[in-house]
């Protein structure tokens, strides 16, 4: 906000001459002055900002299987609300089964014992 003035020089790439006031003479800096090594963006991967996963309340574990029960999340995400609601549900050690059979979130191992889960619910 306080930068009155902008100029930039195709000879100088790189500077920018700035002004604050429109008397002052102008300020040069160079904004490609960076310091370390730069960072190859198609090999870098930023590492985790958490340790662990955070668990949801029981409340939204509760409405995310209302959703995929009803259909409202589309079969192909089910594997990935399932995993979303695994970290909550090891609490309280209760699993979900989605009612259609879609491949994405059904393991056939599981399946049995899912289900005897949700009956006694």
């Amino acid at each position: 906000m306080k930068i009155r003035e902008a100029h930039f020089d195709p000879a100088k790439p790189g500077i920018v001459s700035i002004k604050y006031n429109y008397n002052s003479n102008p300020i040069e800096v160079n904004v490609k002055d960076k310091r370390g090594r730069p960072v190859n963006l198609t090999t870098y991967t930023p590492g985790s900002a958490y340790n662990a996963k955070f668990p949801l309340a029981e409340n939204k574990i509760e409405d995310l299987k209302d959703l995929i029960r009803s259909g409202a999340i589309p079969s192909k995400y089910h594997a990935f609300y399932k995993s979303v609601i695994d970290i909550g549900a090891a609490q309280t050690n209760d699993h979900l089964q989605c009612s259609e059979d879609c491949a994405d979130c059904c393991d056939n191992n599981d399946v049995e014992q899912e289900e005897i889960v949700l009956e006694n619910q």
